[in-house]
């Protein structure tokens, strides 16, 4: 798909050489499979060639070097909404000869000056308040190396092709999400309906490289604060809302 970017420059001169594979190595080439937030790392730690935006909106900006790099930037706008940074707010930053890591942080403090932060979580980048991102990685690093059963694991393993959710309903992101992995997910409606969250609420979403359980996670993180509580019964993958403390 592809995008405009209304009042952005840039110079598609990257030092950057990113195969067309995605984040595991091929074994039949006989690689080893690699820890995907090694090679996310690894693309963090490339220098960029020159970039310049001028007035463009956050979400274009983030979009854009995304597919450059072909790193997931997993943008928590609830709590950027709440210090009041919009997909629209305007980054005006002109980045020559820098590292990624760097240069997505320049983005970022053009963009809110010393508010929003990245952090690695698996094959994802995670942008949102200090807070945040550290709540959403944890979260995410939890589902990860929690000991599930091998019938579990396989499941919650499963891939998700690339999508692009612009403001469509979170009933319809499950739904897609469901078709995609072949998995039955069994959502506690009544429960999130709880925590003021319903099918119908809208939900904006990009990754590439996700697998079902690091895709759940992260939708309902674009809608709750909290992570939610996955675990798997014979009908399907039942998510529900984390108990408070």
């Amino acid at each position: 798909m592809k995008h405009r970017f209304p009042n952005l420059f840039y110079i598609l001169a990257f030092a950057l050489v990113v195969p067309a594979g995605v984040l595991t190595c091929n074994a039949a080439d006989g690689a080893e499979k690699k820890d995907p937030s090694a090679i996310v790392n690894d693309r963090l730690d490339r220098v960029l060639a020159d970039l310049k935006f001028d007035a463009a909106g956050l979400a274009d900006v983030i979009n854009f070097v995304s597919d450059a790099t072909e790193v997931d930037l997993f943008v928590d706008w609830r709590r950027l909404e709440g210090i009041k940074v919009q997909p629209t707010t305007p980054v005006t930053c002109n980045l020559q000869g820098r590292k990624f890591s760097t240069a997505l942080q320049e983005i970022l403090d053009a963009a809110a000056k010393d508010k929003l932060v990245f952090q690695v979580a698996g094959s994802v980048v995670v942008i949102s308040t200090k807070e945040g991102a550290g709540v959403i990685a944890d979260a995410m690093k939890i589902l990860e190396v929690r000991k599930l059963d091998a019938a579990t694991r396989e499941k919650l393993d499963k891939p998700i092709p690339e999508f692009m959710f612009d403001a469509i309903s979170l009933g319809d992101a499950v739904d897609f999400f469901e078709k995609s992995a072949s998995e039955k997910l069994l959502i506690d409606w009544a429960a999130f309906k709880k925590v003021g969250v319903d099918r119908t609420i809208p939900v904006t979403m990009k990754l590439r490289h996700s697998s079902l359980g690091d895709a759940v996670q992260l939708l309902f993180f674009s809608v709750l604060e909290k992570p939610v509580n996955v675990s798997l019964e014979k009908e399907g993958v039942r998510i529900a809302p984390a108990k408070q403390k």
